[in-house]
């Protein structure tokens, strides 16, 4: 398989700088292009089902790419939804129906769900719900209490709190994520 070369993954980027973090404004930029390939895998039938900072590679000119699709579903061309029955995905970026052992879970939502951990650790350089082994982290998430740093302001605030609702069906999805007040008018104008 031949791909264009990316300089990076974002995670080596985060890593890079001292507050492993972003500033919102570049956050931002490379949301936006994380909600592009997601909705463009999910039009496509794909559920990624591992999306996290290590798996976003960068190009020279600051081009996000979505990355490795090992653990991506392809749903039936003819399925009624976007059922997905097994997910292999990185631990801190899983959601409740997942750490809870549900048998069956909305893929589309798991993406958006580990799409807003993301964004919550791309800006707060923390995650969500942390755990001293894999159990006590899926107990945490399975609860579902986290909190959000006050220092995102309401507007990110209110976005990542969208993403990871507990409940999946409440659950933004990329279509509410566009209407938001977040891309309205951007970012900085919260800081």
């Amino acid at each position: 398989m031949v791909m264009e070369y990316c300089v990076c993954g974002m995670q080596e980027m985060l890593d890079s700088v001292p507050e492993k973090r972003f500033p919102v404004f570049q956050a931002h930029g490379y949301f936006l292009q994380l909600l592009d390939g997601l909705e463009y895998l999910h039009s496509q039938g794909i559920v990624h089902k591992d999306i996290k900072p290590g798996n976003l590679l960068l190009t020279t000119d600051g081009a996000l790419k979505i990355s490795d699709l090992g653990v991506a579903e392809a749903l039936h061309p003819f399925a009624e939804d976007d059922t997905c029955r097994t997910s292999q995905g990185s631990p801190a970026f899983q959601p409740p129906e997942i750490a809870n052992g549900l048998d069956t879970f909305s893929g589309f939502k798991v993406d958006i769900w580990s799409a807003g951990v993301t964004l919550y650790n791309i800006t707060t350089s923390l995650y969500p719900f942390e755990g001293d082994n894999i159990y006590k982290l899926f107990e945490n998430i399975g609860k579902g209490d986290y909190s959000v740093p006050e220092e995102c302001g309401p507007a990110l605030s209110d976005l990542l709190q969208g993403m990871l609702e507990y409940d999946p069906v409440k659950r933004f999805s990329i279509q509410h994520i566009r209407q938001h007040k977040m891309f309205q008018y951007s970012f900085h104008t919260d800081h």
